[in-house]
């Protein structure tokens, strides 16, 4: 997967795929929509793969609660860049 971004320009990612969400049920016994788990790898430049993200994250308006994290051991995460300061 290639990004682009007027900031950082011509990005390889790798690539991105949707891998499931959650739901959880209701008081009414209805089914809710928790979350959504997407993974991204990234080659070469991770601070930009980041950034590149977290614009992704925003445009969609994702909520305050989404966080990015690696995907091998010890599975630290990695911070949301705040793009509103």
């Amino acid at each position: 997967m290639v990004a682009t971004s007027p900031d950082i320009g011509l990005i390889h990612l790798g690539r991105a795929e949707a891998n499931g969400s959650t739901s959880v049920q209701g008081e009414d016994g209805d089914y809710l929509h928790h979350s959504d788990h997407l993974d991204v790898l990234v080659r070469d430049d991770l601070p930009g793969g980041v950034r590149v993200i977290s614009q992704l994250l925003q445009h969609h308006q994702a909520a305050e609660t989404a966080i990015l994290k690696h995907v091998e051991k010890p599975h630290e995460r990695i911070a949301v860049i705040d793009l509103h300061v």
